[in-house]
């Protein structure tokens, strides 16, 4: 539309907006589970990243309104170079979030007390596999 990008906030802000969570609970009674979750979660991502059709139309099933149908294109653009291929967790993001959370619910400093799980275990283990190398033509 002519604007002037006058700060790119994707540049300066370490923010976790693509970090997947669940309890510890849920690890260690179901880590078969967890994992095809990120496999499907991997496969997910590279196909939005090597399908522009498909991305563009997954934008498009969520953002219907006629302003964003303009966009669709530039949108795709900025997300596909976003998604990581292996997302591992970005733990200074976390806490600045989890920080941002905390000043307006104090309740939220008493999970900071029995300590956040940061695994990246799943994400490692789908990155080694044969699956995961093979989503990129690698």
């Amino acid at each position: 539309m002519g604007f002037s990008m006058l700060w790119d906030s994707a540049k300066e802000l370490d923010y976790p907006w693509m970090e997947i969570t669940t309890r510890r609970a849920a690890i260690k009674s179901d880590r078969e589970l967890i994992t095809n979750y990120m496999k499907a979660h991997l496969e997910g991502i590279a196909l939005f990243k090597t399908n522009r059709d498909f991305g563009i139309k997954v934008i498009k099933k969520y953002h219907e309104n006629d302003l964003m149908m303009s966009w669709l294109s530039e949108s795709y653009d900025i997300f596909s170079k976003m998604f990581l291929p292996t997302p591992y967790p970005n733990h200074p993001g976390m806490k600045i979030s989890f920080e941002y959370v905390a000043m307006t619910r104090s309740d939220v400093w008493s999970h900071k007390a029995r300590g956040i799980c940061r695994s990246e275990s799943f994400v490692a283990s789908s990155a080694k596999t044969a699956l995961s190398k093979s989503l990129y033509g690698k």
